[in-house]
């Protein structure tokens, strides 16, 4: 049975008038029909409130959270971890690895294997950049064992050092042989840069970076040629190689890495779908070309291609 609870319909109210809101949907006091009975955890930063249900004849505690993190997790540190410690469930080891440039289904026989047939409880959690690696046991010994045993065998894919990402490694990495990174981005326009400088203390190492969406600038500031454009055209190996040696003069850095591809849905041809993308790195005088093909959609394939860059990059200043 659902019961309003008007104290909350209070601060739904209020948090709506704070921003200049002279209308409020009546939907959204829906938020505060409850479960009858529920104990309310207050929402300090959106409109959901959160609520704990015990039901002693079940022996059960149901604790409901709003989703987004921000309003979630709060709750979460307030309310609900004390609540977990005072019923004192029985503890479970947890511990993370990250990988990165290897689908989930490879990463998922690595576990498999690197457990064997103790008793570890795995997870994944799969985005474009990564597969993020979950081993819970009762027994600690045993998930370090297990542990070991994937990241040698996760080998480059492993992002290590203590880093939550590729690109917060290859950061660490250049910082600490004082080096320096440049990039040039075509398709991905600017996200491989955003990637980078999302990382504290990205100027230590990043120089800077060039968008050059337009044919017209990656002739006249990168240096690539008109006539590898009308030859291989700017999805080319030809054209990213142009790119990153074209960095190289511009900002003279270390490393380097250029992009160039179709994302689409436009733009395509038979000889060059869509999800068509060149990666070029260089470090030390060696410049590396790949090429890929991506599938999804516009910002997928974008995603992919920054992952793929930062990979690549990866394993060149790393080999």
């Amino acid at each position: 049975t659902l019961e309003r609870d008007e104290k909350t319909v209070g601060k739904i109210r209020s948090f709506w008038e704070k921003r200049g809101k002279t209308r409020i949907p009546e939907s959204v006091f829906n938020q505060a029909d409850l479960i009858k009975g529920a104990e309310v955890i207050d929402n300090e930063v959106g409109t959901a409130p959160g609520f704990i249900i015990r039901d002693k004849k079940r022996k059960t505690i149901l604790m409901v959270l709003p989703g987004p993190p921000a309003e979630m997790l709060p709750m979460l540190d307030e309310k609900i971890s004390p609540l977990i410690k005072y019923l004192n469930f029985e503890k479970q080891n947890c511990v993370e690895i990250l990988s990165s440039g290897i689908s989930e289904s490879l990463v998922e026989e690595m576990t498999v294997r690197a457990i064997g047939g103790e008793k570890i409880l795995p997870a994944y959690c799969a985005s474009a950049e990564g597969v993020r690696i979950y081993l819970k046991s009762k027994s600690l010994s045993k998930i370090n064992a297990a542990r070991s045993i994937l990241e040698k065998k996760l080998g480059q894919n492993l992002i290590s050092g203590g880093a939550k990402t590729v690109e917060e490694e290859i950061i660490d990495t250049l910082r600490k042989r004082k080096q320096t990174l440049s990039a040039a981005e075509s398709c991905t326009g600017g996200m491989l840069g955003s990637k980078i400088t999302d990382i504290p203390g990205a100027s230590d190492v990043f120089n800077g970076g060039i968008i050059a969406y337009s044919n017209n600038i990656k002739t006249r500031i990168l240096g690539v040629s008109e006539e590898t454009l009308k030859k291989y055209g700017a999805v080319s190996e030809k054209c990213v190689e142009e790119m990153t040696r074209g960095l190289k003069k511009t900002f003279r850095t270390d490393a380097l890495v250029s992009i160039t591809g179709i994302a689409g849905p436009g733009g395509s041809s038979p000889s060059k779908p869509v999800g068509l993308v060149f990666i070029g790195t260089g470090y030390n005088g060696k410049i590396e070309i790949k090429k890929y093909i991506f599938s999804g959609n516009r910002e997928m394939i974008r995603r992919r291609a920054v992952s793929s860059a930062l990979n690549q990059l990866k394993k060149i200043l790393n080999p």
